[in-house]
């Protein structure tokens, strides 16, 4: 056991020494600066589909999972965030069609997608969720890009979140 210990301490000492502190290294081996595992959240979220350019022949497009890029300057760890609802339960859905950004209508993603972005060797830690209740919906959150991913990693992981979701047209007579 204490070998154990020694060893992973060790490894992460000379983990951070190599990347620095950045989360997502030291999330994988288990060290440091660990955020909240996906399993404490719902197994899946919406997102609004705010535009037309978000679906494309009845599939969500990779610009509806595209960060916005002016929420990093609002956040400590620099981030930009993608808005969404936690699937808390099955008042949600109605709750997300029936916002401002779901003209369109919604798109439900499973948590665990973010998840295999996370332990993608390419992306390991590229994400983070967090609850973010704002006034009238408690079920609020946000998917964060971290600061350090770059612009063409963020489309290809937009595209894979895009890819995995699952459209919801808004119900009729809205």
């Amino acid at each position: 056991m204490a070998l154990r210990f020694v060893s992973v301490g060790w490894w992460s000492a000379r983990v951070r020494k190599l990347f620095g502190d950045r989360p997502g290294i030291l999330d994988w081996l288990g060290g440091r600066n660990r955020r909240a595992p996906i399993r404490e959240f719902p197994e899946s979220c919406f997102r609004g589909v705010a535009y037309e350019k978000y679906i494309k022949d009845g599939q969500i497009t990779l610009d509806a999972f595209m960060p916005d890029e002016a929420t990093a300057r609002n956040r400590d760890d620099g981030g930009s965030e993608t808005s969404i609802n936690f699937g808390d339960d099955d008042s949600v859905l109605a709750l997300t069609h029936a916002g401002p950004r779901a003209t369109y209508g919604v798109a439900q993603l499973h948590l665990r997608d973010v998840d295999a972005i996370n332990k993608a060797t390419n992306t390991i830690g590229a994400l983070h969720v967090e609850r973010a209740p704002v006034p009238n919906n408690p079920h609020h959150g946000n998917i964060v890009y971290r600061k350090d991913v770059s612009k063409r990693q963020r489309k290809m992981i937009a595209d894979f979140l895009a890819l995995q979701s699952t459209f919801i047209p808004p119900p009729r007579g809205k």
